[in-house]
Protein backbone atom coordinates (compact mmCIF):
# COMPACT_ATOMS: atom_id res chain seq x y z
CA UNK A 1 0.00 0.00 0.00
CA UNK A 2 1.38 3.49 -0.67
CA UNK A 3 2.40 4.68 2.68
CA UNK A 4 5.22 7.24 3.79
CA UNK A 5 8.52 5.84 4.40
CA UNK A 6 11.00 6.71 7.48
CA UNK A 7 12.94 9.39 7.32
CA UNK A 8 16.77 8.63 7.55
CA UNK A 9 17.19 10.78 10.84
CA UNK A 10 14.48 10.63 13.75
CA UNK A 11 11.73 13.96 14.11
CA UNK A 12 12.29 16.71 16.37
CA UNK A 13 9.44 16.07 19.17
CA UNK A 14 7.99 19.34 19.70
CA UNK A 15 5.88 19.78 22.59
CA UNK A 16 2.26 18.95 22.24
CA UNK A 17 2.46 17.56 18.73
CA UNK A 18 1.34 14.09 18.18
CA UNK A 19 4.88 12.12 18.28
CA UNK A 20 5.22 14.02 21.77
CA UNK A 21 1.87 12.94 23.12
CA UNK A 22 2.51 9.28 21.91
CA UNK A 23 5.99 9.47 23.93
CA UNK A 24 4.19 10.90 26.84
CA UNK A 25 1.91 7.91 26.98
CA UNK A 26 4.78 5.37 27.04
CA UNK A 27 6.61 7.01 29.82
CA UNK A 28 3.41 7.75 31.59
CA UNK A 29 2.61 4.20 31.77
CA UNK A 30 5.95 2.82 32.50
CA UNK A 31 5.98 5.35 35.46
CA UNK A 32 2.69 4.25 36.92
CA UNK A 33 3.58 0.39 36.43
CA UNK A 34 6.94 1.07 38.43
CA UNK A 35 5.32 2.49 41.35
CA UNK A 36 3.17 -0.31 42.02
CA UNK A 37 4.65 -1.55 45.29
CA UNK A 38 6.15 -5.23 45.63
CA UNK A 39 2.96 -7.34 47.29
CA UNK A 40 5.00 -8.97 50.17
CA UNK A 41 6.61 -11.54 47.33
CA UNK A 42 3.18 -12.15 46.02
CA UNK A 43 3.48 -12.63 42.25
CA UNK A 44 -0.58 -13.07 41.61
CA UNK A 45 -1.03 -9.93 43.18
CA UNK A 46 1.91 -8.12 42.02
CA UNK A 47 0.91 -9.05 38.16
CA UNK A 48 -2.43 -8.25 38.52
CA UNK A 49 -1.84 -4.45 39.96
CA UNK A 50 0.98 -3.68 37.26
CA UNK A 51 -1.44 -4.76 34.52
CA UNK A 52 -3.66 -2.72 35.67
CA UNK A 53 -1.44 0.76 34.37
CA UNK A 54 -0.44 -1.09 31.44
CA UNK A 55 -3.92 -2.34 30.22
CA UNK A 56 -4.81 1.85 30.63
CA UNK A 57 -1.79 2.86 28.60
CA UNK A 58 -3.15 0.21 26.19
CA UNK A 59 -6.39 2.09 25.95
CA UNK A 60 -4.68 5.43 25.93
CA UNK A 61 -2.33 4.29 22.75
CA UNK A 62 -5.32 3.13 20.44
CA UNK A 63 -7.21 6.42 21.29
CA UNK A 64 -3.97 8.22 20.07
CA UNK A 65 -3.98 5.93 16.74
CA UNK A 66 -7.17 6.49 16.32
CA UNK A 67 -6.90 10.46 16.19
CA UNK A 68 -3.85 10.64 14.08
CA UNK A 69 -3.90 6.82 12.24
CA UNK A 70 -4.58 5.81 8.86
CA UNK A 71 -3.33 2.76 8.71
CA UNK A 72 -6.50 0.41 8.04
CA UNK A 73 -5.05 -2.37 9.58
CA UNK A 74 -3.76 -0.87 12.73
CA UNK A 75 -6.80 0.91 13.22
CA UNK A 76 -8.74 -2.37 13.05
CA UNK A 77 -6.10 -3.70 15.59
CA UNK A 78 -6.08 -0.38 17.89
CA UNK A 79 -10.16 -1.06 17.66
CA UNK A 80 -10.30 -4.40 18.72
CA UNK A 81 -8.08 -3.59 21.77
CA UNK A 82 -10.07 -0.85 22.95
CA UNK A 83 -13.09 -3.41 22.79
CA UNK A 84 -11.10 -5.69 25.23
CA UNK A 85 -12.23 -7.05 28.55
CA UNK A 86 -9.33 -8.23 29.76
CA UNK A 87 -8.80 -5.49 32.47
CA UNK A 88 -12.34 -6.06 33.34
CA UNK A 89 -11.34 -9.68 34.19
CA UNK A 90 -8.54 -9.07 36.43
CA UNK A 91 -10.28 -6.06 37.80
CA UNK A 92 -12.64 -9.06 39.04
CA UNK A 93 -9.85 -11.02 39.97
CA UNK A 94 -7.95 -8.43 42.54
CA UNK A 95 -10.67 -8.62 45.40
CA UNK A 96 -9.32 -12.81 45.93
CA UNK A 97 -5.86 -11.46 46.04
CA UNK A 98 -3.95 -9.94 48.73
CA UNK A 99 -3.84 -6.32 48.64
CA UNK A 100 -0.54 -4.50 47.52
CA UNK A 101 1.29 -2.92 50.47
CA UNK A 102 3.59 0.06 50.41
CA UNK A 103 7.20 -2.20 50.34
CA UNK A 104 10.23 -1.31 49.28
CA UNK A 105 11.19 -1.22 45.62
CA UNK A 106 13.78 -3.33 44.69
CA UNK A 107 16.98 -1.17 44.59
CA UNK A 108 18.67 -3.31 42.22
CA UNK A 109 19.73 -2.54 38.35
CA UNK A 110 16.77 -4.01 36.15
CA UNK A 111 18.19 -6.03 33.09
CA UNK A 112 15.86 -5.21 29.78
CA UNK A 113 14.52 -7.86 27.83
CA UNK A 114 13.55 -6.51 23.87
CA UNK A 115 11.90 -8.66 21.06
CA UNK A 116 15.22 -8.67 20.28
CA UNK A 117 16.86 -10.71 22.59
CA UNK A 118 16.48 -14.10 24.46
CA UNK A 119 14.12 -13.72 27.25
CA UNK A 120 15.76 -15.70 29.95
CA UNK A 121 13.46 -16.12 32.84
CA UNK A 122 15.43 -18.08 35.13
CA UNK A 123 18.46 -15.70 35.04
CA UNK A 124 15.99 -13.52 37.62
CA UNK A 125 13.93 -16.91 38.33
CA UNK A 126 14.77 -16.39 42.03
CA UNK A 127 13.75 -13.11 42.73
CA UNK A 128 10.09 -12.93 40.60
CA UNK A 129 9.43 -8.94 42.22
CA UNK A 130 12.33 -8.19 40.22
CA UNK A 131 11.12 -10.17 37.35
CA UNK A 132 8.38 -8.24 37.01
CA UNK A 133 9.64 -4.84 37.60
CA UNK A 134 12.23 -5.97 34.79
CA UNK A 135 9.36 -6.47 32.02
CA UNK A 136 8.31 -2.70 32.90
CA UNK A 137 10.69 -1.02 30.84
CA UNK A 138 9.32 -0.22 27.40
CA UNK A 139 12.34 1.29 25.61
CA UNK A 140 10.97 1.32 21.46
CA UNK A 141 13.26 -1.12 19.20
CA UNK A 142 13.43 1.18 16.62
CA UNK A 143 13.13 5.67 16.03
CA UNK A 144 10.61 7.25 15.48
CA UNK A 145 10.00 8.80 12.03
CA UNK A 146 6.71 11.25 12.33
CA UNK A 147 4.24 9.08 10.53
CA UNK A 148 1.67 7.86 13.32
CA UNK A 149 1.41 4.59 11.91
CA UNK A 150 4.85 3.93 11.86
CA UNK A 151 5.30 5.56 15.31
CA UNK A 152 2.00 3.63 16.96
CA UNK A 153 3.50 0.28 15.62
CA UNK A 154 6.89 0.48 17.17
CA UNK A 155 5.67 1.97 20.47
CA UNK A 156 2.53 -0.59 20.50
CA UNK A 157 5.16 -3.55 20.18
CA UNK A 158 6.85 -1.95 23.21
CA UNK A 159 4.13 -2.05 25.22
CA UNK A 160 2.77 -5.78 24.50
CA UNK A 161 6.40 -6.86 24.82
CA UNK A 162 6.15 -6.12 28.45
CA UNK A 163 2.88 -7.45 29.40
CA UNK A 164 4.20 -10.75 27.61
CA UNK A 165 7.34 -10.62 29.47
CA UNK A 166 5.23 -10.10 32.64
CA UNK A 167 3.26 -12.73 31.99
CA UNK A 168 5.67 -14.83 31.08
CA UNK A 169 6.94 -14.35 35.02
CA UNK A 170 3.40 -14.63 36.59
CA UNK A 171 3.03 -18.12 34.96
CA UNK A 172 6.15 -18.78 35.94
CA UNK A 173 5.85 -17.97 39.77
CA UNK A 174 2.15 -17.48 40.41
CA UNK A 175 -0.24 -20.16 41.84
CA UNK A 176 -3.59 -18.49 41.26
CA UNK A 177 -5.14 -20.86 38.41
CA UNK A 178 -6.91 -18.14 36.91
CA UNK A 179 -4.44 -15.43 36.51
CA UNK A 180 -2.29 -17.72 35.27
CA UNK A 181 -4.89 -19.03 32.83
CA UNK A 182 -5.00 -14.91 31.74
CA UNK A 183 -1.27 -15.17 31.79
CA UNK A 184 -1.63 -17.63 29.35
CA UNK A 185 -4.24 -16.18 27.02
CA UNK A 186 -1.96 -12.98 27.01
CA UNK A 187 0.80 -14.17 26.07
CA UNK A 188 -0.90 -15.99 23.25
CA UNK A 189 -2.82 -12.60 22.43
CA UNK A 190 -0.04 -10.09 22.03
CA UNK A 191 2.52 -12.71 20.60
CA UNK A 192 0.49 -12.96 17.45
CA UNK A 193 -0.42 -8.84 17.43
CA UNK A 194 3.38 -8.06 18.00
CA UNK A 195 4.04 -10.52 14.40
CA UNK A 196 1.20 -8.28 13.11
CA UNK A 197 3.00 -4.88 13.55
CA UNK A 198 6.52 -6.64 12.51
CA UNK A 199 5.04 -7.77 9.42
CA UNK A 200 3.37 -4.43 9.05
CA UNK A 201 6.47 -2.56 9.66
CA UNK A 202 8.83 -4.33 7.26
CA UNK A 203 6.10 -4.62 4.49
CA UNK A 204 4.94 -1.06 4.47
CA UNK A 205 7.71 0.85 6.37
CA UNK A 206 11.13 -1.34 6.05
CA UNK A 207 11.03 -0.97 9.26
CA UNK A 208 12.83 -3.86 11.29
CA UNK A 209 12.37 -4.80 15.19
Amino acid sequence: MGTDMPSTSPPQVAPGSPLSDLLGIMDRTEDAMLAVPPCNDNTDAYFAAAVQPHRQGAVELCDWLIAHGSHPELLSMGSATLQSTLSLEIKQLLPGLPPCTRAPAPALALPHFSSQSSVSLAKVSSDPATALRAGMNMDAQAPMTGNPDHDFAVQMSAHHWALIYMARVAMLHGKDQQLKDLASQLIVSLTWQTGEFRTILQNDYSTII
